[in-house]
């Protein structure tokens, strides 16, 4: 596993140049593979708002309709999908609304639901869109996981301490916010599936993030 840490000037250097990460993906998925569909999973948060915004914008959004490109969310918060809260809410808000994508070609998580159920649901549409029976000893294969980075140092709905954490099989997991959170109930992808995506990019950004970013980095 190859690890790669980019410094930037700013949020829009960042987010440009995560967008060119995903138009590269996209394009060598296209030149080498029988299968052109594409897996990208999105995360929520401030840090993403600025490359959502960038994908969908005419000359991007563009870009990405050529493919069977599928939307996946690497968590979500327990509430419904028009929930100011919703990490789907952003990013249809700010650039899916523009792309337009077909509607069998998102994989929401519909956090409507009892955090359980909600975990059952977005659990079955993996394994139906990855072809993967629930018998098998096999992991979902993303092209692309977004994910970001929270002061605390949880990514995705991964929070220190949380049983989660330990999850080695399961695909999907529930997870409980700090209680400080607005909405503590999230629904999240586990370590297993991260690791085993083609692609993994953290998007971090912000002072705040600095001390925990170092000691990650650290190895501590």
């Amino acid at each position: 596993m190859r690890q790669e840490v980019k410094h930037f000037s700013d949020l829009d250097a960042l987010s440009q140049a995560a967008l060119e990460i995903l138009a590269d993906a996209l394009n060598e998925q296209g030149q080498t593979a029988q299968n052109h569909t594409f897996a990208l999973a999105l995360s929520g948060g401030s840090t993403p708002k600025t490359l959502f915004k960038l994908m969908g914008l005419p000359q991007n959004s563009s870009r990405l309709e050529l493919r069977d490109l599928h939307y996946f969310w690497a968590d979500e918060r327990c509430v419904g999908p028009t929930e100011p809260q919703s990490n789907y809410k952003l990013a249809i808000d700010l650039f899916l609304n523009k792309v337009l994508p077909p509607p069998g070609n998102l994989h929401r998580i519909p956090g409507e639901l009892p955090p359980k159920e909600a975990a059952h649901a977005y659990r079955n549409d993996l394994r139906g869109f990855f072809h993967h029976n629930a018998s098998q000893d096999t992991v979902a294969d993303f092209n692309l996981i977004f994910l970001g980075l929270g002061g605390d140092g949880h990514t995705a709905s991964l929070f220190p301490g949380s049983p989660a954490l330990d999850e080695t099989k399961a695909w999907v997991d529930v997870a409980t916010a700090p209680a400080s959170s607005p909405v503590p109930g999230r629904v999240t992808l586990t370590y297993p599936v991260i690791n085993n995506a083609h692609t993994v990019v953290f998007l971090v950004s912000g002072m705040d993030k600095k001390p925990v970013l170092e000691e990650i980095l650290a190895g501590t």
